[in-house]
């Protein structure tokens, strides 16, 4: 467990609250945001899963502030490590202009359980018979623990505005797993390593089709560290994808330069999404993803799936309300596609 690393998504901006909780109540409305990833089904009888529930909203009289929630269920292995956790986010929000710089504070409670009986041990067999003696590793104090800790991240947005287009672009940083209120024996340690995050995207407008088909192009990057004193986990995500208003299509390269293995465990990732109005400013994005690991890990994994689903309920704010709006940098309606970052 000392090797353990935090869930991570492929699909980084359709679980953006999970990438930095300053992104909760970063657009006007209510978003919520399902996801499931499903990684190398073939390793273990139960693989590697993990589902999350994220939500957060942006008032019409606080345009400044935003709220947030997240909710996650990650599962490990026959031995079945599990951990739940739920965390509330608060953020702030200044507008600059044609830029805006988010912060953010999170809090969350965990709940980790690990199930003994279903894993075996070294000094379990016998050379000859197989396993045939109880493992002397076992301690089933240790199977259940609660903790809590905090998190905080920033967000800068900018509209470059150029002579025949605006670009939307953004950088951020999260710092998951601060270095205090934490209680975790579970672990053996006294805090988790704190995970470092920097990412960011440009969203470039490129040809139109009509008067609302807008498509453009985004290329991105995520760099992560945990653990960086003992020089583990660590990874950078560099992707582009191509989206109008209904249709998303992309692909992405993730480097993992762990020195503690003999190989990186480099992954290509493919990803289609669908995207369309349910009802007067409601909408959802459905979108699927496919990893395929081509050094470090064998191609009998059978790659990873990933599903998310979002819903974006926009605010109808009265006439006076919207006035304050106006001072955000970005307007993804004026743009003809969903919000992104």
């Amino acid at each position: 467990m000392a090797m353990a690393q935090d869930p991570s998504f492929t699909q980084l901006f359709n679980n953006r609250v999970l990438l930095n909780p300053s992104f909760a109540g970063l657009d006007p409305g209510l978003r919520a945001s399902f996801a499931h990833r499903n990684q190398w089904k073939a390793v273990a009888k139960r693989n590697f899963y993990t589902n999350a529930f994220t939500a957060d909203y942006q008032s019409c009289r606080f345009p400044n502030m935003g709220l947030g929630m997240v909710i996650m269920n990650d599962v490990e292995g026959d031995g079945r490590l599990i951990v739940n956790n739920i965390g509330l986010i608060y953020s702030y929000k200044v507008f600059l202009g044609r830029s805006s710089i988010s912060m953010s504070l999170q809090g969350d409670y965990y709940n980790g359980s690990i199930d003994w009986s279903k894993l075996i041990f070294s000094d379990q067999f016998d050379p000859v018979l197989g396993i045939v003696r109880p493992s002397s590793n076992l301690d089933p104090t240790l199977s259940n623990a609660n903790y809590y800790d905090f998190s905080t991240g920033f967000i800068f947005r900018n509209n470059w505005k150029l002579p025949s287009r605006e670009v939307y672009w953004h950088l951020g940083a999260a710092f998951h797993h601060l270095p205090f209120g934490f209680n975790n024996a579970f672990f053996g340690q006294s805090s988790l390593p704190t995970k470092v995050t920097v990412h960011g995207g440009w969203l470039v407008p490129i040809f139109k089709m009509g008067s609302r088909l807008n498509y453009h192009v985004l290329p991105y990057f995520r760099f992560t560290g945990q653990d960086f004193a003992a020089g583990k986990h660590r990874s950078l995500d560099m992707g582009v994808m191509l989206m109008n208003r209904h249709v998303s299509a992309g692909f992405a390269y993730k480097y993992n330069p762990i020195n503690l293995y003999v190989k990186n465990t480099d992954a290509v990732s493919f990803r289609l999404g669908f995207s369309s109005a349910l009802a007067t400013a409601v909408s959802y994005r459905l979108t699927y993803s496919y990893d395929v690991n081509f050094k470090g890990v064998s191609n009998g994994t059978v790659g990873t799936h990933e599903l998310s689903l979002i819903l974006q309920f926009k605010n109808l704010c009265r006439s006076g309300f919207n006035k304050i709006h106006k001072k955000d940098c970005f307007d993804y309606d004026k743009k003809g596609i969903e919000s992104v970052f």
